[in-house]
């Protein structure tokens, strides 16, 4: 395969606390392995890693702690892993601008930064990826000069979106029509949910191609060494890593619930069982939560640095994840959490999630608002009760370089696009 020249500009990429810039993080190392000259061009929001190579970080307002204060922003989450409760996001600042606020806060600068790069050096492909999805109209902004553009989205954009609802028609609008014009005049897109494939052709007749997340091997000899919050003391140990609440849609409510009810009929299980929570909760999550009175059985440790998280994965005797009615909604965590060889309660049904745990036989997947089937899944999890269901399979797939070799074909086929378009232009 041909070495090429890469320019990826992602928001979300290391340091940033976020698994959305693990996705492109895990590329760029892989692409590299296979000899591909790649540059990045991300927020210097959240800093920098030590000695980074070949990373661009550009200015970013909304980094700024006066700024997120006058908006009513939330706390920027602390890379170092131990932030604690948050403010909940503004609304008016979710949705006023479209199609989101990084689109005046930082896009201007990577698109600066994106320009200069270009002028500096032949760039075979660029690659953009989102969210946010105003990181798509850097490749719109460059014109027909720009070189091959690959669009990778990780959510989807107008189907089954992760922001709220624009706050007005003619916001509605602006957004619908940003969209078509990055799915139609990018010369490849890739989604991480095969549903989004099926939206984009649907609608606009494009063929999106597959490109699912995936884990990194190399990671998980650091995690074993890594100082993990402490999982175990003898008890049944669930861990839930990220945002519990939200996007839209997605609610632990009845996960919570559940285990309520689980508790009130078994009540010898409260000195048995614990439920560890590794990720940002704001003032109405953490008060919600309190309601269900499970002082004792649900800790929140706040974020924790990656290896810390994974370390904890690995520790627990059981993984939960908590995904909305969406087709679209995989949830960045899986992929680690294919790799940490623990079960996975997995509150999915009929999603990308449920198909894959299904695919892999990871764990058990139940309908997200079904008290009953939550409740007695928790009951199987806590009984090692998973004859049928848990014998994981294929998770290999999932495993870098494998997702990185597969870019690279897409990457050369965005290239083979863009010369036959240009060849006739």
């Amino acid at each position: 395969m041909t070495a090429r020249r890469l320019l990826v500009v992602s928001h979300c990429y290391p340091p940033m606390p976020s698994v959305g810039g693990n996705r492109w993080a895990a590329m760029v190392k892989y692409l590299r392995v296979l000899g591909h000259d790649v540059t990045v061009v991300t927020t210097a929001g959240f800093g920098s890693v030590p000695r980074e190579a070949g990373v661009v970080r550009t200015g970013d307002v909304m980094a700024n702690a006066k700024v997120r204060k006058l908006l009513r922003a939330p706390s920027l989450p602390t890379t170092d892993g131990r932030g604690g409760i948050e403010n909940a996001p503004s609304r008016l600042l979710a949705g006023l601008i479209v199609p989101d606020a990084q689109l005046v806060s930082w896009t201007p600068g990577a698109l600066r930064a994106t320009r200069q790069l270009l002028r500096a050096r032949e760039i075979d492909c660029l690659i953009t990826t989102s969210p946010p999805e105003s990181t798509h109209l850097i490749g719109l902004a460059l014109g027909r000069t720009r070189p091959a553009w690959l669009a990778d989205f990780r959510d989807g954009w107008m189907f089954e979106p992760w922001r709220p609802e624009p706050l007005t028609p003619i916001h509605g609008r602006l957004d619908m029509l940003l969209e078509r014009e990055v799915v139609t005049r990018s010369d490849a897109i890739t989604v991480v949910a095969t549903a989004l494939a099926e939206d984009f052709h649907e609608r606009f007749g494009v063929d999106a191609a597959h490109l699912p997340g995936g884990w990194d091997p190399e990671l998980w000899g650091g995690a074993e060494e890594a100082t993990a919050a402490q999982a175990g003391n003898g008890r049944v140990t669930f861990v839930y890593t990220g945002k519990l609440w939200g996007p839209p849609g997605r609610d632990p409510s009845v996960l919570f619930e559940a285990f309520r009810r689980l508790l009130r009929r078994e009540p010898d299980l409260r000195r048995r069982v614990e439920f560890i929570v590794a990720g940002p909760l704001d003032r109405e999550q953490a008060r919600r939560l309190q309601q269900f009175a499970l002082d004792g059985i649900v800790s929140h440790v706040g974020h924790l640095p990656r290896l810390e998280t994974l370390a904890l994965q690995r520790r627990a005797h059981a993984l939960v994840l908590v995904t909305s009615g969406n087709r679209s909604n995989v949830t960045g965590k899986i992929w680690e959490y294919l790799a940490s060889d623990r079960p996975i309660l997995a509150l999915a049904q009929d999603n990308e999630a449920a198909w894959l745990i299904d695919e892999t036989r990871t764990g058990i997947a139940v309908p997200p608002d079904d008290v009953d089937a939550i409740e007695a899944a928790l009951g199987r999890m806590i009984r090692n009760d998973l004859a049928g269901v848990y014998s994981p399979r294929n998770i290999e797939a999932y495993a870098y370089p494998r997702p990185a070799l597969q870019a690279a074909r897409l990457i050369e086929r965005a290239i083979a696009r863009r010369h036959r378009t240009s060849a006739r232009s």
